[in-house]
Parts: structure tokens; C-alpha cells; sequence
């Protein structure tokens, strides 16, 4: 293959399981590049002296890399936020005319003149960015900063009119919060008050979690000092307590609901506020205060609609402080005064659950049996089926067991306990020395299913079936090739792509932003995939870890679900990053603590998303809960303020690996236990573990009582051994070693 215009040797790598080629161009590569090449793990300021050496001595460059180095000299320095150098050589740049990102150059230009308040030629140049170049993704920006510009100007009716505009055309930027709080400065300065109010409330009341909705409400208290304002009314507040609530911040949630109590004194009022109040403790795992505020709630309001909900409530709360008697009181009774409620399924299905737990299995197959036969069409069946299986395999009823996951899986063919039912119903089988059923069912999760925790455990008991039932022999896995240990990479030039934008920002080895640009492009139909994996490249070169491997999950899901060797191992780095640096500084491991383990976790926590916040309230790479996150804090000595420090990454990364640290040396480094415990708390799985460490791994890992840490664990599992496959060596206590593997 070769490609017009350019000489270049072009290595290809062909996936057999997309059929498309991952196409790279490599080989006469300019000295600029190369020069590139070296300088991609340098910091901004090594780069920049490299290359302001050779624009010095550029007397044999052509004219298309003097324009580069312009570009660059004038982009490193501007991240340094040295901008009147960069303004210097971006309008040097622009002068020479460089068309193929003639809108970097402008926008980079006016951000300098802009850091260095000379808004009057920054306005000017953002201007011809706006209108020479309408398809940029850069007039977004320029648009803000020119309304920007008009209100530092006092130009404020201009000003309003652009924000308005800018609204308009952009309703879902992420500068919205921002823009409500800049009108309301502009109405006030225009001595329309109730304007400004106006649109502060639409800020700090509908859209609280915004970063400038505090700053809109201190202006508004500011306001208030001098102009008679009216305060919010009780709805507005409660509106906005709510609106935190469904965006997972229950600490402020629970402050606004408890400060409208102490207001408001009418029944209907204390009564809802009492109702979510409880439900702010129950979500931030402040269980004993959750229980006071749900009695509190059912006492002063037994005959409210939702009082059912609460006693069901309670019961689980009983269920988590391991209570026991409490718990089968709460809900025996609830289960006696309300048998056609509908809590009643949910009722007996935590009854069935409880006994299980707790090796009463008759009793927990009575629990599930009424649940079958009194709601047969409930939500609850599929789980219930799945329980009622279990209960039989614990009770070495095998035959029984196989049944009812047999029926789970005639009722339920894309049931989420499908790969569970495969696999144990093998194991059943296998105990029940049933060999040929047994295989057929592990020959089906080795080939469907063969990145996962359980197609990893076949090896174990397949061993044991190959000494007497040699024809599970060839089901074996042999060891194959390794996608990442022993292959040369090498990172490409250029790849084949058709912006030639794209390209040229590829050539600058200005990653982050052709990635961006890539995103927000339209994929060629004919080399979508090719497209899709070319910008997973491009966000991993960037920095952008998490976002390079969002992107192959998203659209290649089949191949990481697959051991598709064929791939280049590239794809594999991307889909399992191991990068812990945090700015200038690198992240430090415990020596016992494997960093491809610490990946894991935040693989399947957060899929590398620093900006992640779970329905639980967890915040960040290693989804923290503040009130772990506090502890953590001060076990460490670190300030927390709040809740929001729980954001930066390198505080996130650091409370994460004590905290695992922790958990491992509280279990004697057993992994499933302190797995376990990062999801659902040491507590509770000390008494798992306690009660269950006798059984095998796999035993204990399903007999785990909820879905989701049993989920957790096994992919945490899974994920730790794939990255053990792609990292063969152990990671060492610097990054220096992980550029030796890249």
C-alpha cells in the first residue's frame, strides 16, 4: 500500500475479528519529528529549549518546518504562561501564513494578549477568528472571551446581548453556570436588581453543583446588605435541596433540609423535610442517624403514604449495623400487617436472603418459594431464581440446584446471572462427577466469555477433571503469546487520517487536541473502527489516559472481550493504563502494594475518570466516600475542607492506595477479602469472611450477599490478571520502568 504524495513504508496489523487493517505510517520521518520523537516524555521546559536551539540554527529548514517550529516555540510557551513570548510567535506565525491552523494560531494569540490585559487587540483577533474560520471548534471560546471583553469594557448592554446569544447557541456548555453569574454582575452594575437576583437564583437554586453557583450566592447575600431583596421562598430551597440530592451531593442536600426545618413548622412540611432528611443520613451511610430520622418520621407521621417505605427503609438499616433481631422484627411485622403491599416481595426476598446469609437455607427456601408462587411476574423472580439455585448447590443438592438455574435461564435468556448460571451449573455438574456436562459448559464460557473472572477459575477444576476424564485435556489454556511483554512498540509519525488539521496537529505531536478534534469529527464510514482506535491513540499520547480507554471500551467492547491477540499491543496499553502520574509529581506505592492492582480498582471503579461521582456519592478515580475520604485524610495528615478535594486526582490517588493498603494488611493480604472491603466496608466483610474463609474462592466470592460487590470482585479479579498479562514485570516504585515498557 502506498500512499500518494508522501514516501513512507506503511506497517499494517490486520484483526481478523473486525477485519480491518490498524494502518501506521512509519520510516522517512523529517528531523523535526525525530526531534519530537525524543522529547515526548519531557517537561515543557526541556522541550522548549530544544527547540528554540533549533530554530535558531534553521538555516537548512524548509519553510513548512520553520512555520512547525513557530507554532510550537509559540505553544509550549504559552502553557509556561509566558504569553508575551508566545504572542510574539504566534503573530510572527501568522503573518508567514500557516492555513492548516491558521484558528490555533488566532486563538493562542488572543489567549496571550488576553492573559497580558491588552483585551483590545485580543478582541480583535478573536473577532477574525469567529468569522474566518466559522467551523472551528475554537469559535466557541473566542465567542465567551469577546463577551468577556465587552463587560471588562463596560460595554454591558453589548455584553448581555453576547451572553444571551451565546446561550442560544450553545445551551449545554459547560460555561452556562458561569454566564448566569456574569449577567447577574451585569444587571446589578446596570442598577437592575431584581434582574441580577433573578438570574443568580437560576444559578446557586436549579443548577447548585455548579462550580459558580457559590460565588452567585455570596453576590447575592452581598446584595442584600444594601437593597432590599427578597430571600427565597421555602419551595426555592427546597427545590434546590432536592436538585443536590438527585446529583448526589447529600451532604449539602441534608444541610438545606435541615435548615428549612428549623423554618418551617407546618405538618406537610416537617414531614417531607423529616423524609429526606433520613434519606440524606441513609445515602451517606450514616446509619444511626438515618434510624433516628426514620422513627422520628413514623412517629410523628405513621399514617403517611410513605411510611411503608420507611419501616422497609429501616429493616435495611437494621440489616447493615448487622442487627438481626431488629431487622426480622421490623420486617416480619411490616411482612404481617402488609402481605399484598409492595414491599412485600421485596420483603421476602430480603427475608430469603437473611437466611441465607446465615446457613439457614430451609428457611431462606421457604422466603423464596412464597416470593415464586405469590408474585410470579414480579421484578425480584430473576434474583429470587438465582438465590433459590445457590441455596440448593450450598446444600450439595445438585440436581436441584441445575434445575432452577436451568429454569432461571428459560425465563430469563439475557439474565445478568447468565455467566454465573454456565459456570456453576459446570461446577455442579463436576461435583456430581457428570464430566461431559461439566466440560461442555466450561468449553462455553472459554469461548464466549474468555476475559472474565470465571473463564480464568476453569483452569483450576478443569486440572482436576483432566486426571479422570481425559478428554477435558485439550479444553486446557495453553499459554499464549503475550499482547504486551517481548513485542517491540513503536510509535508511529503519522497515522492514515483525512483532516488535514488532524494531521498536522499530529505531526506537532500536539496530541490532546487532535484528539479532541477527532472526537468531534465525523468518522469515514468506510475506516470507522480504524478512525475510533486512531483517536484512542491520540487521547493516550495526549495524557489523556482515561479518555483512550473510555473510547476503545466504547466501541470496541468485543475485542476486549475477546483475547484477539492479533491486535496491536498498543490496543492493549490504551485498554489497561498504567499511569499514575499526577502533574510533576509521580504517585509512590507501599512496596507490598502491586500497582497493576491499584489499575484495577480504578478500572473498575471509575474507568480512569477523575471527574466521576457515583449514585452512592463517591467521588473520583478511586471513588472515595467523603466520609472515607475524612478518615483517610487524617491518617495521612491532609487537610480536607471538603468533600470536594476528593476531586483532585492526586489526592483521590493517594487516600485509594492507603486505603487498599490498609484493607490488604487488615486481611493478611488476602485479595478477595480487601477487594471486597474497598467496595462494601471492611465491617461487613470481616464477618463474611469470618463466617465464610472456609469455603473455596470462587464459594466465597458468590456467597457474597450483594450483587454488585460480587460483580466488583470479580472484575477487579479479572482485570488484575489480564494486567499482570500485559505487565509481566512488577512495578517498580518510580515511572522510569513504565516507559521502558511502552
Amino acid at each position: 500500500m502506498q500512499l500518494q504524495g508522501r514516501a513512507t513504508t506503511v506497517l499494517c496489523l490486520f484483526s481478523p475479528l473486525f477485519g480491518i487493517v490498524f494502518t501506521a505510517q512509519v520510516g522517512l520521518a523529517s528531523p523535526l519529528s525525530s526531534l519530537l520523537s525524543s522529547l515526548e516524555d519531557q517537561p515543557a521546559e526541556e522541550r522548549l529549549v530544544l527547540l528554540r536551539e533549533k530554530f535558531l540554527h534553521r538555516a537548512n529548514q524548509n519553510d513548512m518546518e520553520e512555520k512547525r517550529l513557530l507554532f510550537l516555540l509559540g505553544y509550549y510557551h504559552f502553557s509556561l504562561k509566558e504569553y508575551a513570548m508566545s504572542a510574539l510567535y504566534f503573530h510572527t506565525l501568522i503573518r508567514k501564513d500557516y492555513p492548516v491552523l491558521a484558528d490555533y494560531a488566532h486563538y493562542y494569540l488572543a489567549e496571550s494578549l488576553f492573559a497580558l490585559d491588552r483585551l483590545e487587540p485580543a478582541l480583535v483577533i478573536y473577532q477574525r477568528l469567529v468569522s474566518q474560520f466559522p467551523a472551528s471548534r475554537l469559535v466557541r471560546p473566542a465567542r465567551f472571551r469577546i463577551a468577556t471583553i465587552a463587560q471588562a469594557q463596560k460595554e454591558l448592554a453589548q455584553a448581555l446581548f453576547l451572553y444571551t446569544a451565546y446561550l442560544q447557541a450553545y445551551p449545554e456548555d459547560e460555561r452556562y453556570g458561569e454566564i448566569l453569574y456574569r449577567r447577574g454582575i451585569i444587571y446589578q452594575e446596570l442598577g437592575k436588581n431584581t434582574e441580577a437576583v433573578r438570574e443568580w437564583r437560576r444559578l446557586w437554586i436549579h443548577n447548585p453543583a455548579d462550580p459558580f453557583a457559590e460565588q452567585a450566592r455570596n453576590a447575592e447575600e452581598q446584595l442584600r446588605k444594601t437593597t432590599p431583596v427578597p430571600p427565597p421562598s421555602p419551595d426555592q430551597l427546597y427545590t434546590r435541596s432536592n436538585i443536590l440530592f438527585k446529583a448526589y451531593r447529600f451532604q449539602e442536600a441534608l444541610e438545606g433540609y435541615q435548615e428549612l426545618l428549623e423554618q418551617m413548622s407546618a405538618p406537610a412540611w416537617r414531614a417531607k423535610l423529616l423524609y429526606q432528611i433520613a434519606w440524606c443520613y441513609y445515602r451517606l451511610w450514616q446509619n444511626e442517624q438515618a434510624i433516628a430520622a426514620f422513627h422520628q418520621f413514623l412517629q410523628e407521621f405513621p399514617d403517611h403514604p410513605q411510611a411503608l417505605e420507611a419501616e422497609y427503609t429501616l429493616g435495611k438499616l437494621y440489616l447493615r449495623l448487622e442487627q438481626p433481631k431488629s431487622f426480622l422484627t421490623v420486617s416480619r411485622k411490616l411482612l404481617q400487617d402488609s402481605p399484598r403491599s409492595t414491599y412485600a416481595p421485596r420483603l421476602l426476598y430480603l427475608l430469603g436472603n437473611f437466611y441465607e446469609e446465615h446457613k439457614a437455607y430451609q428457611e431462606a427456601l421457604q422466603y423464596f418459594e412464597q416470593l415464586l408462587t405469590r408474585f410470579p411476574q414480579h421484578e425480584l423472580v430473576e434474583d429470587t431464581l438465582w438465590h433459590m439455585g445457590w441455596t440448593y448447590y450450598l446444600l450439595t443438592q445438585y440436581p436441584q440446584a441445575i434445575q432452577t438455574w436451568e429454569r432461571l435461564a428459560r425465563s430469563y435468556p439475557k439474565s445478568k446471572y447468565l455467566l454465573d448460571v454456565i459456570y456453576w451449573q459446570g461446577r455442579a455438574a463436576a461435583k456430581m462427577q457428570q464430566w461431559s456436562q461439566a466440560v461442555n459448559l466450561f468449553r462455553q464460557i472459554r469461548t464466549q466469555y474468555p476475559q472474565t473472572f470465571y473463564a480464568q477459575q476453569i483452569d483450576v477444576y478443569l486440572k482436576e477433571i483432566a486426571a479422570v476424564y481425559p478428554a477435558a485435556t485439550p479444553l486446557l489454556k495453553k499459554a499464549g503469546k503475550n499482547p504486551g511483554h517481548g513485542l517491540e512498540r513503536r510509535w508511529p509519525d503519522q497515522l492514515v487520517i483525512s483532516s488535514p488539521k488532524i494531521q498536522e496537529l499530529w505531526t506537532l505531536h500536539l496530541f490532546k487536541e487532535a484528539a479532541v478534534e477527532m472526537a468531534l469529527a465525523t468518522p469515514p464510514p468506510e475506516d470507522r473502527l480504524l478512525y475510533y482506535f486512531q483517536t484512542a491513540v491520540a487521547f493516550y499520547r495526549g495524557g489523556e489516559e482515561g479518555k483512550a480507554a473510555r473510547e476503545l471500551r466504547r466501541h470496541f467492547w468485543d475485542a476486549l472481550s475477546t483475547e484477539d491477540e492479533t491486535l496491536p499491543p498498543i490496543f492493549w496499553y490504551i485498554a489497561y493504563p498504567l499511569r499514575f502520574s499526577t502533574g510533576k509529581e509521580e504517585l509512590s506505592f507501599p512496596p507490598n502494594l502491586d500497582p497493576r492492582l491499584v489499575a484495577a480498582v480504578i478500572l473498575a471503579e471509575s474507568l480512569w475518570n477523575a471527574e466521576a461521582r457515583s449514585p452512592a456519592g463517591a467521588i473520583g478515580l478511586m471513588q472515595i466516600m467523603p466520609h472515607t475520604g475524612k478518615r483517610l485524610a487524617q491518617d495521612l495528615g491532609l487537610d480536607f475542607p471538603s468533600e470536594e478535594i476528593l476531586s483532585n486526582q492526586r489526592i483521590n490517588l493517594s487516600l485509594g492506595v492507603h486505603y487498599l493498603h490498609q484493607l490488604l494488611q487488615q486481611f493478611d493480604y488476602q485479595l478477595i477479602p480487601a477487594i471486597a472491603s474497598y467496595n462494601a466496608g471492611e465491617d461487613r466483610v470481616a464477618t463474611w469472611w469470618e463466617r465464610w474463609q472456609h469455603l473455596e474462592s470462587d464459594e466465597f466470592i458468590t456467597n457474597i450477599p450483594f450483587f454488585e460487590t460480587r460483580r466488583y470482585v470479580q472484575k477487579v479479579l479479572a482485570y488484575y490478571q489480564i494486567y499482570q498479562h500485559i505487565y509481566p514485570k512488577p512495578f517498580p516504585d518510580t515511572m522510569a520502568e513504565q516507559k521502558e515498557v511502552e
